[in-house]
């Protein structure tokens, strides 16, 4: 309950997601169905859909993860139900036709194409794919190029209506009392009863070893700078202290006082920006470095990285710096709360992982309760170079400056479009 403003947020959890592409025989179709239901019904075409929900000052949106997915809505409590109304229309009646499923399509097609000049967004891709090869969270949400063709009006419908079938759902709102009366809508709009609606994914897999590190080189044609992204696939028994994970993300390379960021950009001028993050899902977890650099200056930067990990490692890095993290890390975590929907987000979060509520509230003193040897034991785990997986997007030239860091595997970035 909220009552400051006038407004409210709902957030519907749907317990299953893009693995649900593989039984489908089409990846990133779950991702597109959610995306475009509103791309036209039984009633209604797009441009009426989005000008009504726009009378309605109705913000809407979908997330698709691997294991589990959202759609969230907010706009002003006034006129909470007509939006949510619409919204359940669209989700029982969506037709996806066939003209505007060809205009995404091709959208999408041109998007994909043209990430040769999203050097990021390529790199994490790369990265996802060779990290994450043989667990179900290999694929990418969306899909690659090559499935793009093979989505049909007929199979999008098919996904829709399992979820709204099959699917175990939860419905999270916040605003005053009255977005109480969204219960009715749930009910006989979108026809949620639970009835049926049982399904939760539940994913197993065989736990990955590690011979490392290994080095990959994906290649863009006349690319002027590199970028590196160093990290590893964790296994669910590694990531699952979430409170940890942060505090060793914050300190390696989460601000401008991390570690990270005072050696290799402010000591060496090797980049502008570098980061880090440990972070845990369900089932898995993962912790990147990330950064760019010049051309002449690879080599340099990925032995600089591998020092600073290791003197964190031994002992040898500045506690100071450790004691700030920990206090910023502390001290700004009751902000990520000013907004509702933040709130509503980090209690699907804790319901989806099985973890109480009073987590959220113990997150400062747990934060305090490390010690610097707690966190540098801890990245000695997740960020042990001899499972490193080092991913170099770039020139095709940088092969000769990464031969003596070892044995080199070369890609085309085409690969994992």
């Amino acid at each position: 309950k909220d009552d400051r403003f006038p407004t409210y947020n709902v957030s519907v959890y749907f317990a299953d997601g893009a693995i649900n592409d593989m039984e489908q025989g089409v990846l990133g179709i779950t991702s597109a169905a959610f995306s475009l239901m509103d791309t036209g019904t039984i009633r209604y075409n797009q441009k009426d859909i989005s000008d009504n929900l726009e009378y309605f000052g109705a913000s809407y949106n979908s997330t698709v993860f691997h294991e589990q997915s959202f759609y969230n809505i907010s706009g002003l409590v006034k006129d909470v139900v007509p939006t949510v109304k619409k919204i359940c229309h669209i989700f029982r009646e969506a037709t996806f036709p066939k003209n505007e499923l060809k205009k995404e399509q091709q959208r999408r097609i041109n998007g994909l194409k043209n990430m040769v000049n999203n050097a990021p967004g390529i790199a994490h891709r790369a990265f996802r794919e060779i990290t994450l090869a043989g667990t179900p969270f290999v694929n990418p949400t969306d899909g690659k190029l090559k499935d793009t063709y093979k989505i049909t009006s007929k199979g999008l419908k098919q996904v829709l209506d399992y979820f709204n079938d099959k699917v175990k759902k939860r419905i999270y709102l916040s605003g005053p009392e009255d977005v109480l009366k969204l219960k009715n809508v749930f009910l006989n709009d979108c026809r949620w009863t639970g009835e049926g609606a049982t399904f939760q994914r539940d994913v197993t897999y065989t736990a990955k070893t590690f011979n490392g590190p290994e080095i990959h080189l994906v290649t863009v044609p006349k690319a002027n700078q590199a970028r590196v992204i160093i990290g590893r696939f964790m296994n669910q028994d590694e990531s699952q202290n979430h409170a940890l994970n942060l505090v060793a993300s914050e300190y390696l390379g989460g601000g401008f006082s991390s570690r990270l960021n005072e050696e290799i950009r402010v000591n060496r001028n090797l980049t502008y920006s570098i980061w880090s993050v440990i972070s845990g899902q369900k089932y898995y977890g993962r912790s990147i470095i990330g950064s760019f650099t010049k051309n002449e200056t690879i080599k340099e930067i990925i032995e600089g990285i591998r020092g600073v990990v290791e003197q964190v490692q031994q002992g040898k890095s500045s506690k100071p710096a450790f004691a700030r993290s920990q206090s910023s890390l502390s001290g700004s975590h009751p902000f990520k709360f000013e907004r509702s929907g933040a709130f509503l987000g980090e209690l699907i979060q804790k319901d989806h992982l099985g973890r109480p509520y009073s987590e959220i509230y113990e997150f400062q003193k747990q934060v305090r309760s490390y010690t610097y040897e707690d966190v540098s034991k801890h990245i000695q785990n997740v960020f042990d170079w001899n499972k490193m997986t080092i991913l170099i997007l770039g020139d095709k030239s940088l092969l000769k400056s990464l031969k003596p860091l070892g044995k080199v595997k070369v890609h085309s970035y085409k690969e994992f479009l």
